[in-house]
């Protein structure tokens, strides 16, 4: 069974870049732990070393909107609510005039990418 966050993530990047709006890629967030490769296979080092890489709280996907925005969408499946450290990420990208948006469906997030993208255009005419 396929993960619907892994999926609406991979459809979101895909649509918001065939939309030319701007450039977007996956920002990946998480725990590895070391390990060495033996030739036949990895083995994990000892002691056990875990590796995080990203910062908490931020967005799923990352992006340069045309005009020189910033972009962050966070995706969300269900129920899903935004966390604490994402609300703080979500304040930092929008108090700077960037764009945060939560993703819930494909057709959404490229429409709300389109929207601010255009509300900027008509603010600078």
């Amino acid at each position: 069974m396929k993960n619907p966050h892994t999926e609406l993530k991979r459809e979101s990047l895909l649509a918001l870049s065939a939309s030319k709006a701007g450039v977007f890629w996956a920002n990946e967030t998480g725990v590895a732990l070391a390990g060495k490769w033996t030739g036949e296979g990895w083995k994990l080092e000892q002691p056990i070393r875990p590796i995080k890489f990203g910062l908490l709280g931020s967005s799923d996907l990352f992006g340069i909107l045309n005009g020189g925005f910033f972009f962050a969408g966070e995706i969300k499946t269900g129920k899903g609510k935004q966390t604490p450290q994402q609300k703080k990420f979500e304040n930092m990208v929008t108090d700077r005039g960037g764009l945060y948006i939560v993703i819930r469906d494909v057709e959404t997030a490229v429409t709300d990418v389109l929207y601010f993208l255009k509300t900027i255009k008509e603010k600078n005419k």
